[in-house]
């Protein structure tokens, strides 16, 4: 359990299907992910991070920023019949997983991979797009900021 625990913060600088970001363009959303629920259903705290949404011209971008402006441009991302969907992951070690439902009423969440319980997929219809496929350790609800500003 003690690896997926340190999964729950995101070593944003040496992230695959991500690149080093310093500052954060007008968002459309922001998100955080305060608290987590592991497997066994237990809460835990979840992230410091804080997520911001973009528009860019080939589609939706989310952007993760520490509270110390280090941060990560997801950029490997897919959209399918449920939503949007981005993946980052430490070579061997955690993974996150950022999904936006296509359905409003349903809340994006953020899915955490401890190191040995995934491994990087393509995604069928979205070439050079990557998937986790394994057992998630933890779920983070991501709960949209009212005030992007106070960020």
């Amino acid at each position: 359990m003690f690896p997926l625990l340190l999964a729950v913060g995101c070593s944003s600088w040496v992230l695959e299907g991500a690149e080093p970001i310093r500052s954060v363009p007008a968002p459309t959303a922001v998100y955080e992910a305060p608290a987590c629920v592991l497997r066994d259903g237990r809460w835990i705290r979840g992230s410091l991070a804080t997520y911001y949404m973009l528009d860019a011209s080939d589609g939706p971008v989310l952007v993760e920023m520490t509270r110390g402006r280090r941060g990560a441009k997801i950029t490997n991302g897919w959209r399918d019949e449920a939503g949007t969907h981005f993946f980052a992951w430490v070579p061997e070690g955690p993974a996150y997983r950022y999904s936006f439902p296509s359905d409003a009423n349903r809340p994006p969440r953020r899915v955490v991979y401890a190191a040995d319980q995934y491994r990087p997929r393509p995604v069928s219809g979205s070439p050079g797009a990557q998937r986790p496929e394994g057992r998630a350790g933890a779920v983070c609800p991501l709960e949209r900021v009212r005030d992007p500003r106070s960020r």
